[in-house]
């Protein structure tokens, strides 16, 4: 089965260049999906304790693309496009969140190589969401759960700015304008973060993507999902994530009335997408919540 996801809008050189150079140290692991595959990249030494990580909504693996060589120092990285997103196949249901979270769940069995060693689940928004879903499916397999900027908990949002919604018919010059605004509502705090790697990913991953995300994170279905998970959980925001602020002690509140023990983390001076925007600052918050492996 041929695999999605060619770019409708060719790169800068530069940002070509880069995606090359991360994608050659990226051994590339498929699993099944639907009537397709679900595609994974996979990072670091073999044998080191893995560590998987989701991207967010409209996303692939490329959200997690200032992170995966400092990550894969010490660990073997597994970073995933979700079912319907990215290069990925839909799944036979692209509403039905727990099935897609079993397709996941079924997939790390499949391409993980460290039989014996425990994971390190982390999933950003809408891949918290997922994630969430397919943990409890992994109970003898997670290490720890860690949830970034995630939705999906009934509670209260503030009122922003609305997203444009991108139109095949556009030119490419129209739809880099649109994912540059699109970032800066929601992705990025600081407009000077939006690069041409942010526009070029933007506007790849949201053309190609079959899975819409939306609006699951406006209820509850992640919050009736974490009593299920036996593992360690925690819970990270940017300070100024617009989908959290200024409501991040109900949040904080909702996540430890289910786990009082769970750590939490806020990443300075970012935004929603937290690991690009300081992706130093993330990983050192990263690796304060994530427990100590025996």
């Amino acid at each position: 089965m041929t695999r999605r996801g060619k770019a409708p809008v060719s790169p800068p050189s530069a940002v070509a260049a880069a995606i090359r150079a991360v994608e050659a140290e990226a051994a590339v692991r498929t699993s099944p999906c639907g009537d397709g595959e679900m595609v994974w990249r996979v990072f670091g030494e073999p044998g080191a304790p893995p560590l998987m990580l989701m991207h967010g909504g409209y996303g692939s693996w490329w959200h997690w693309f200032r992170n995966v060589r400092s990550l894969a120092r010490g660990r073997r990285v597994y970073a995933c496009d979700t079912p319907g997103l990215g290069e990925s196949a839909p799944p036979p249901d692209r509403r039905d969140i727990d099935s897609i979270g079993r397709i996941v769940a079924d997939g790390l069995r499949h391409v993980l190589e460290e039989r014996g060693q425990r994971v390190d689940l982390v999933g950003f928004s809408f891949g918290g969401i997922v994630g969430g879903h397919a943990a409890p499916y992994l109970p003898d397999l997670l290490n720890s759960f860690t949830m970034v900027g995630v939705g999906a908990m009934g509670l209260r949002r503030a009122r922003g700015p609305a997203l444009e919604r991108f139109r095949r018919d556009m030119t490419p010059a129209q739809l880099r304008s649109l994912a540059r605004r699109n970032l800066e509502i929601l992705m990025l705090a600081d407009p000077r973060a939006v690069d041409d790697f942010a526009v070029h990913m933007q506007v790849t991953n949201t053309m190609r993507a079959v899975t819409k995300s939306r609006w699951v994170s406006a209820t509850p279905a992640l919050r009736g999902r974490l009593p299920l998970i036996e593992a360690p959980l925690a819970a990270m925001w940017g300070e100024w994530d617009w989908t959290a602020w200024p409501f991040f002690r109900e949040r904080v509140a909702a996540v430890r009335a289910i786990r009082p023990d769970a750590r939490i983390a806020m990443v300075p001076r970012a935004g929603h997408w937290a690991m690009y925007e300081q992706p130093e600052a993330f990983e050192q918050a990263l690796r304060e919540v994530l427990p100590e492996r025996h």
